[in-house]
Parts: structure tokens; C-alpha cells; sequence
């Protein structure tokens, strides 16, 4: 028998308590959501109420305070499901609830997500439940969450997938705003991989975005099939509701979603996948629009922003692959989903072997010490080499300064050598120092600290292409190889 789940709206999540409750400043907890992510992004995994304890931000006796509000509001009123055993709630969106679990009969950590009390959804989230569970249970591949098992006890609808320990992309791009383009063609890629598996089974996504993407590690996988149909479906399915409501997210719609066309094939994801790479590699979305209409009517109408205009360093290779993947009529996009993947890979080995776009430990990838013991696949300077700093992200995006000096100093200071306007930045924030055949980065005990190719840093060796993090400012060392 099933506990009884309750008919109530959700228990706020610890960091909304804090935020409601003004307990600390928001720019206090985003930095704590960083860590949090970075940490997740690194294989780690640690509780946003641990972290704010540790970091002085909130006392023992708070925390167990909030906690005991989330457990007046039913946060831990975990429903007892057979075989199962809940443990803690992972995240909550519109439609369900996923949880962390336990298997009980072969002991292995889980997700579990439950759809959201009878009171709390439509008939359409009911179905798109249950076409979740059955497109999942249909497909075996490493790119796609597994499913492992659905089923409901009494008015509870559940569905138990993989447990995958790691961040969505969405996360990583609000975190970092853009990534480097080789690591951004090896997710896309195996992205693809992915969508060549839907479309070897005659299905479509229909609502690819960055937070249906999970990273961890090494692996990608993308997740939420609620959407997901067999192409010979399409006709008789709804791609638009009886309200007149789109179905998908307006961002990552296609034109021919956007349309209302209702034979969708894998085009259509192909398609999503292409503003997914663009969001990646430039920070920004290929459409600016302040209303789910107004980009609706973009994706029809009008013509992308060139990748190249707000990332001049794209490689020409990429930015066709880019303009392919967003043709507006889908005969002009890739075959395929193979087909692309193909296109992917010649780009991604075009981006790993040309000057200016090579690094072997950027993105999602191991823990920062693996990486920095394997980061010497690519040649430090040597005497001879002159270095430059080149702005990625941020509010100088394209400024590029050259390494004159044997020592280096980057800060708001006046007296540095690289002066910054960011105020995340602190005086005298970081330098960059020429050691014999070396380049060594140090971070000048910073407030907000530095990130060297996502990891946090404070002493390292640099090496062409790295990318120095400060919150929403990236600047790329490059090498000039001198005749």
C-alpha cells in the first residue's frame, strides 16, 4: 500500500526559503549554486545547505531551522513504493517530481520520477508521462536515459530511470554563459549520436533544449522523451492543442514546428541541435525576443544572426555546420541524423588540429587533477613564443591584448598591466608569469577566485588555448608561434 502523497503544492526548495526569507544576499547563494554545479560538473556531489554552513553564509542552527519548515511542508513525506526506497528529492519541474532512490532488489541508486498529484495535473500531462516511459523503454543506447521501470500504486504514476550523477547543460551555460567550441562539438556530437539512434527507431524528440542534455564526466546523455513520437504517428498526434498552445519550447522550436506540420521527422531535432551549438559556442541565442510568440514568429521568418558577428574566432567550418542545422526549410538541413554526426566530426577534428582551438581538458570531462595530468597533449610555450589574452564572454568579447611582459598582472587596479572593468574582478585579480619555457598562471588571492578550463585555480601551468574564468568574463591564452 502506498503512503499517501498528499494534495499539496510542492515544499519550496532550501535555496527559495533562503531567498524568501532574505537569510542571505542572492549574489551570496548564486555563488553558492556555482560551487554546487562545479562541483556535480567534477563528479562530486554535496547539499546546497552543506555548502552554505560551510561557507559561513548560514549557521548550523538556521540550517536545521529551514529544515524543519520543509519537513512541516511535506518535503520529506516521501510515498512508500514497493521495491523502492526514496531518499531525497533531486528537483521538481511543471509536470512531476524526481527523486533519488534506492532499488531495493539489486541495491543500485536510481531516479524516480513521480508525476505530480491528480489535483496538480491535466490529462495531457498524464499522457505525456506515460509516452515518456514507453519511448525510453523502447531505446538502448549510451546517449539516452535508460529506463528501467514504470508502473503506479494507487493514484501515483512513476517511472524509475537511470540515475545519471552530473549537471545538464543548462546549468553549465548559465553557469559559464558559452564553452569552448571543440568542447561544444563533442557534446553536439554525441547528441547526434543520440537523435541517429531515434531516428533508426522512426522516432522524433520534438523538445530537444540544454536542460533535457546530462553531462557526467564524459558522458552526455539526453533525457525527457515526453514528447517523443514514431514519425508514422505524427499525423494523428497533436503538435499544436486544442487551446491553440505549440507544443515544445519556443527557443529550440523548428519552422515547421513553429508552423503547427505535423509529419516531423528527425529534421526537426536537427534543427534544435543547431541552436544548441550556437548557444554554446557564442553565449546568446540565434534569435533575440522578449515573448514565446515573438521568437515563434523569428524561427519562421527571420534570418539567424551569424555566429561569426558575436564569436569572430569561430572556425568557418563550424559556422557552415551552424547555418545547416537552422536552414529554415528542413530539405536544406542534413538527411540525416548520421549525416550530420558526420559533419560534426569533420569539424570537431578541423577545430582540434587549428591554431587557436585545441583543449584536450576544457568542458565537461574528468575531475581536475585527472585533467591536469593529461593536459600535456598540448606543448608549452617556449621561449621563443609570444602569448596573447583574448576576451571570449563577457562585456569585451573580441579584445585582445599581448603578453609583453615577463610578469603579467590582470585587475581593476589602474597600475595593472591588464586593466578589467568587470566588478567580479578584484584589484589585482590574477597574473601571468614567463618561467624559462613555461607560462604559470597564479590567482592573486582573489575574492571571487579564478577557473582555468572550468576547474577552480590558484597556481597551474598554461597552456595554449586554456581558458582563464573569472564569473561571466573568459579569456582564452593564446600561443603565436614565432618563425
Amino acid at each position: 500500500m502506498a503512503q499517501s502523497y498528499g494534495h499539496r503544492v510542492p515544499a519550496p526548495l532550501l535555496g527559495e526559503l533562503c531567498l524568501q526569507q532574505r537569510l542571505l544576499p542572492p549574489r551570496a547563494f548564486k555563488e553558492c549554486q556555482r560551487h554546487q554545479i562545479l562541483l556535480s560538473r567534477q563528479g562530486g556531489r554535496k547539499r546546497l545547505g552543506e555548502l552554505l554552513v560551510e561557507e559561513n553564509l548560514l549557521q548550523p542552527a538556521g540550517l536545521q531551522a529551514l529544515l524543519e519548515q520543509q519537513r512541516a511542508l511535506g518535503l520529506f513525506a516521501y510515498p512508500e513504493i514497493p521495491g523502492f526506497h526514496l531518499e531525497e528529492r533531486l528537483g521538481r519541474g511543471a509536470m512531476a517530481q524526481v527523486y533519488r532512490a534506492t532499488q531495493l532488489n539489486v541495491g543500485r541508486a536510481v531516479a524516480f520520477k513521480i508525476l505530480n498529484w491528480k489535483e496538480a495535473r491535466s490529462r495531457n500531462d498524464l499522457a505525456r508521462f506515460y509516452r515518456e516511459a514507453r519511448s525510453a523503454a523502447r531505446l538502448n543506447h549510451p546517449n539516452i536515459v535508460q529506463a528501467i521501470e514504470f508502473g503506479q500504486i494507487e493514484d501515483i504514476y512513476y517511472f524509475v530511470m537511470e540515475l545519471v550523477q552530473g549537471v545538464t547543460l543548462q546549468e553549465l551555460l548559465v553557469l559559464d554563459g558559452r564553452m569552448d567550441e571543440a568542447a561544444s562539438l563533442r557534446i553536439v556530437r554525441e547528441v547526434a549520436a543520440a537523435l541517429s539512434h531515434l531516428e533508426a527507431h522512426q522516432m522524433v524528440h520534438r523538445d530537444l533544449k540544454p536542460s533535457n542534455i546530462l553531462l557526467a564526466g564524459d558522458q552526455v546523455k539526453i533525457c525527457d522523451l515526453g514528447l517523443a513520437r514514431e514519425f508514422s504517428q505524427q499525423a494523428s498526434d497533436w503538435t499544436v492543442t486544442h487551446d491553440g498552445m505549440i507544443l515544445g519550447t519556443p527557443q529550440y522550436l523548428s519552422p515547421e514546428q513553429a508552423r503547427g506540420v505535423k509529419d516531423l521527422d528527425i529534421r526537426s531535432d536537427l534543427y534544435a541541435l543547431g541552436v544548441i551549438l550556437y548557444r554554446m559556442i557564442t553565449g546568446d541565442l540565434p534569435f533575440r525576443a522578449d515573448s514565446p510568440a515573438a521568437f515563434i514568429y523569428k524561427q519562421i521568418h527571420e534570418p539567424i544572426r551569424p555566429p561569426e558577428e558575436l564569436l569572430p574566432t569561430v572556425q568557418a567550418e563550424t559556422s557552415r555546420l551552424i547555418r545547416t542545422l537552422l536552414a529554415k526549410e528542413r530539405f536544406q538541413r542534413h538527411r540525416s541524423a548520421q549525416e550530420a554526426l558526420q559533419d560534426i566530426e569533420a569539424c570537431l577534428e578541423k577545430a582540434a588540429s587549428a591554431p587557436g582551438e585545441a583543449l584536450p581538458h576544457a568542458g565537461p570531462g574528468p575531475s581536475p587533477a585527472a585533467a591536469r595530468k593529461t593536459a600535456g597533449t598540448t606543448p608549452a610555450a617556449t621561449p621563443s613564443d609570444q602569448a596573447a589574452l583574448l576576451w571570449t564572454s563577457g562585456r569585451e568579447v573580441g579584445r585582445r591584448i599581448p603578453i609583453t611582459r615577463e610578469v603579467t598582472i590582470v585587475g581593476r587596479q589602474p597600475d595593472c598591466d591588464v586593466q578589467v572593468s568587470e566588478p567580479w574582478f578584484s584589484r589585482r585579480h590574477f597574473s601571468i608569469r614567463r618561467e624559462g619555457e613555461q607560462w604559470v598562471f597564479e590567482d592573486l588571492q582573489s575574492r571571487n577566485g579564478s577557473q582555468v578550463n572550468g576547474s577552480a585555480a590558484s597556481r597551474c601551468i598554461l597552456r595554449n588555448q586554456d581558458e582563464i574564468s573569472v564569473r561571466d568574463t573568459s579569456i582564452r591564452f593564446v600561443l603565436v608561434h614565432s618563425p
